[in-house]
């Protein structure tokens, strides 16, 4: 994520302070962060990883994370009707922020008074962040990256300075967002296994050098229709991969090449790089 915001590239010439806000929540949020953090670093910042979660009663922390892997393993159809409600009323996010708002004075208090900028890659921290911003109890910029493949609602909140998102992440018609364009939170291990080529990677795998593979993925908790995706997959005609990931992108799930995925499981970067499909039901690992 090399894109800042405008005026803001002077301030972030030399070191400072840097506050990333994520939660533990499946790894997808967590590993965003992970990695702006070593680049950041990199750079010679001091970054400081804030955990969400950690801000709610432990109580409330408990049930937030058992009740969200609950409702992905034995009510997917209850992730669907959350993702719908809070896309078509704007009232559902005004709750959450307002359930959010007795945590404003703890989470105000987490950030160090020499924090330069706060970036988020978890949602709901907007909504608890944005109105800290906005009433001047923030007094830095506020950045986020969207880590899903489209800006939901959830993610927008007043106060937020800059919405950075990867190219399909786009905010639906009825929102004036401003997005600015970046590059997906890829790490070095995986773009440097890629590089490599298809064709050693699956040498170095025992794969067929010429058929046509196929990776499915889901988040780190597996979510999503495995065998019925993988059953699909195998059925579908070899010469028509763009129809293949229009039908069955929505129900992928956790990641597998084929029937031999064990081979590349200590290589996520091989097993991109052998494919000739991915199928992607969520914002997951970039």
């Amino acid at each position: 994520m090399d894109v800042v915001a405008p005026g803001m590239r002077g301030d972030m010439e030399s070191a400072g302070r840097i506050v990333v806000v994520s939660a533990d929540i499946g790894a997808g949020h967590d590993t965003a962060a992970a990695e702006l953090t070593r680049r950041l670093r990199r750079r010679g910042f001091v970054v400081d990883r804030l955990n969400f979660l950690e801000a709610l009663p432990r109580p409330a922390r408990w049930v937030v994370r058992r009740a969200y892997r609950g409702i992905l393993r034995w009510l997917p159809w209850g992730y669907d009707a959350l993702f719908a409600l809070t896309s078509r009323s704007r009232l559902s996010v005004s709750v959450l922020r307002g359930l959010l708002r007795p945590l404003r004075g703890r989470m105000r208090r987490s950030i160090p008074p020499d924090t330069r900028v706060v970036v988020t890659t978890y949602p709901f921290a907007n909504q608890l962040l944005g109105p800290l911003r906005r009433h001047g109890r923030l007094a830095v910029p506020l950045l986020t990256y969207v880590t899903d493949f489209v800006v939901h609602p959830s993610w927008l909140c007043e106060g937020v300075d800059v919405y950075c998102a990867v190219r399909h992440a786009e905010p639906q018609p009825a929102d004036d967002v401003a997005l600015t364009l970046v590059q997906p939170l890829v790490s070095r291990a995986l773009a440097s296994s890629t590089a490599v080529g298809q064709l050693p990677a699956r040498q170095r795998s025992g794969l067929p050098p010429d058929d046509r593979l196929t990776l499915t993925v889901a988040d780190a908790w597996g979510a999503g229709e495995v065998e019925d995706t993988r059953a699909e997959v195998a059925a579908a005609e070899r010469d028509d991969p763009a129809s293949l990931v229009a039908e069955v992108a929505s129900r992928a799930g956790s990641a597998g090449v084929d029937d031999r995925s064990h081979r590349l499981v200590d290589s996520v970067g091989d097993a991109v790089a052998v494919v000739a499909a991915l199928l992607q039901s969520t914002g997951g690992l970039r």
